[in-house]
């Protein structure tokens, strides 16, 4: 159980700013928080094997290969201006 105190000193440790009438509100939400964790701790997983993911599946992976897609001919159609097949930006800074 969280104290007072304790909850004092996690606020200036993590330089959060808890008023005096916001300290009952947060000891309460972490206090709950831990009983949670106490409950789900109690459950006996003797024999259970450890899950990382609930489906039986596997990703699909694909090759690491730098590719426009071969579209540049229909990605061009869309700019204002094109220029060897590369977007043409206007100037927008001025060096001085």
């Amino acid at each position: 159980m969280v104290t007072e105190s304790q909850l004092k000193k996690l606020a200036k440790t993590t330089r959060l700013e808890i008023n005096d009438e916001e300290v009952e509100k947060y000891l309460n939400l972490m206090n709950k928080d831990l009983q949670d964790v106490a409950e789900v701790l109690k459950v006996d997983t003797e024999g259970y094997e450890g899950l990382i993911n609930p489906y039986e599946m596997e990703l699909q992976q694909f090759p690491d290969e730098v590719s426009d897609g071969n579209k540049s001919e229909e990605l061009m159609k869309n700019a204002p201006q094109s220029l060897y097949n590369y977007y043409v930006v206007p100037k927008v800074i001025d060096k001085k």
